[in-house]
């Protein structure tokens, strides 16, 4: 996708918003050159945490029917942040 608007006339490049799931090198570059808008990146370890407490607390209270929920935030990066 960052090849074919790297090939694309300006004018038709500059019509694409581009948000990508994560930051990677070519996700990086990408912001650099303006090509990417933003970037949405979840943080793998926080996730596996809230994940293995969850279901530990699931486990705990299996009577309850209670849904658990958690929110873990994401960041955004974007040409500017990086």
């Amino acid at each position: 996708m960052l090849r074919a608007l790297r090939e694309a006339p300006a004018e038709k490049r500059d019509k694409v918003r581009v948000v990508c799931r994560d930051i990677g090198p070519e996700t990086r570059k990408g912001l650099t050159e303006g090509l990417i808008m933003a970037a949405l990146c979840h943080p793998v370890d926080q996730i596996s945490d809230e994940l293995i407490a969850t279901m530990i607390a699931a486990l705990e209270h299996r009577d309850s029917p209670t849904i658990l929920q958690r929110v873990v935030p994401f960041e955004t990066i974007t040409p500017e942040s990086v």
